[in-house]
């Protein structure tokens, strides 16, 4: 596969994507890392790449990548001085698996090359979420109902922040209390929200001007918030409350999943609540359980020692 045959496998994949209906920041990650990948091939092989998309070829690349500084693929100039993280490698990791099984699927391959490949674990740690402490913190500051309304429906709903952004008025019910939301690749599901939440809501919608779109949280000049404009108005909170701790949409979507896992509930039902279609996902929550059963594990075997009651043995 040479030089300009793989120019043009990844603009043929460029477009098949774009035909999918892939949104145009995956597929540019997707062709930043094709054109990363076959930079790395040019060093390796001095301009010959008859080894591209071969089961050699990738394990040499991932294997690599585990040990180089990392650069960006769409800039060609160095970033910071620290290893590329695990999460990063299954990244590339996803981008060239569907290069392949499109290679395979559009009979350029006789199979993926990527089903041969192992690629790191991703390592097992609790997600860090936005304490009930600093939750109440937030809510106490708040001056503006729209804003009061946003963080209640992040904690109830565990949604992302695309899809509080896109919400309309139409698809919020707050009788039922339920809300249609659109998650990625546009896949459409209900969220449940509480009665907390709802009447926050209405309160916003009391003093929403009807001239404001038909966005449910808009910006001031009634268009589409944007990631930065509601990371700005949750910063703005976190410095008036003066919370010390990092406060974003993702981890408000780590504390609804906490909640719901402590408070016993199921991984299956919460898989579906938070739009994960692979239930090994959302299985990373259960370890919110776990470090609770340890807590307590912890305590009962001091109070056993402490009562000199016998613990083992």
């Amino acid at each position: 596969m040479q030089k300009k045959q793989f120019e043009n496998l990844i603009a043929e994949f460029e477009v098949a994507c774009r035909a999918a209906g892939l949104k145009e920041k995956t597929i540019s990650w997707y062709t930043g890392v094709l054109h990363h990948y076959q930079t790395f091939e040019l060093q390796q092989n001095q301009d010959d790449e008859s080894g591209m998309c071969t089961v050699p070829s990738l394990r040499r690349y991932f294997a690599a990548l585990q040990t180089q500084k990392p650069y960006s693929h769409h800039t060609g100039r160095p970033t910071e001085e620290r290893s590329i993280t695990v999460e990063t490698i299954l990244a590339y990791g996803r981008a060239l698996k569907r290069f392949c099984n499109w290679l395979a699927e559009e009979d350029y391959l006789e199979s993926s090359p990527m089903a041969r490949i192992r690629l790191p674990r991703r390592p097992r740690h609790i997600p860090r979420d936005v304490s009930r402490n600093d939750i109440n913190a937030l809510l106490d500051v708040v001056d503006y109902s729209r804003d009061k309304a946003i963080v209640l429906f992040f904690v109830s709903t565990g949604v992302r922040s695309s899809e509080l952004r896109n919400l309309r008025l139409a698809d919020v019910d707050l009788e039922q209390r339920i809300a249609l939301v659109r998650g990625k690749g546009d896949k459409e599901r209900f969220v449940i929200f509480d009665s907390q939440t709802a009447s926050a809501i209405e309160d916003w919608l009391e003093e929403r001007p009807e001239t404001k779109g038909d966005y449910l949280f808009p910006t001031f000049r009634g268009g589409q918030l944007t990631e930065s404009g509601l990371r700005q108005i949750i910063r703005r909170l976190r410095e008036k409350a003066e919370i010390t701790n990092p406060v974003s949409p993702h981890r408000f979507r780590h504390a609804f999943a906490k909640n719901w896992m402590m408070q016993g509930g199921d991984e299956f039902s919460l898989a579906k609540l938070m739009g994960h279609e692979d239930i090994s996902t959302t299985r990373i929550y259960s370890q919110f359980r776990l470090a609770e059963l340890r807590e307590k594990y912890d305590k009962i075997q001091t109070l056993a020692k402490n009562n000199k009651s016998a613990w083992i043995g």
